[in-house]
């Protein structure tokens, strides 16, 4: 298992999703623009490792992708471009958890990955409030 290898195969996945810009990473700040950024950071726990019979070799990943709509877009913007994100189904084609779905085993790296939970809220990013979306993830993977 390495993490940071399941931490890029998330990235490559994430970037199909069309309009968004990936960051893999704790940025320092994020430069304008008219795209939604999709930062991948560390959960918690971070790593969770297998422990007992039942569970040998099968660790625990958890990750956060948190999503950042260009806030110069107005509230509605914002929030539409958070709900496109945040749904799911053949109804929703920028649905993160749908396109992870398509997607079990982030290119390889891992063994699968689930949605656990999304909510909005307020973040100080560039030295603004900006409204954001956090999606958690469940990865599972073998050493």
């Amino acid at each position: 298992m390495n993490v940071a290898e399941i931490r890029r195969g998330l990235a490559a996945v994430l970037d199909q999703i069309p309009g968004c810009r990936v960051v893999d990473g704790l940025p320092e700040s994020l430069p304008a623009s008219g795209q939604t950024y999709l930062v991948i950071t560390p959960g918690q726990p971070y790593v969770t490792y297998s422990e007992g019979s039942g569970r040998v070799n099968q660790n625990e990943i958890r990750m956060t992708v948190v999503a950042v709509p260009p806030q110069q877009s107005g509230a509605s913007r914002v929030l539409d471009e958070l709900d496109a994100l945040l749904s799911c189904g053949t109804a929703a084609p920028r649905s993160i958890r749908t396109l992870l779905g398509d997607f079990l085993s982030l290119e390889g790296t891992a063994c699968s990955v689930s949605t656990q939970s999304a909510s909005i809220r307020q973040m100080t990013i560039n030295d603004m409030t900006s409204v954001v979306a956090e999606v958690e993830l469940l990865i599972m993977a073998r050493c």
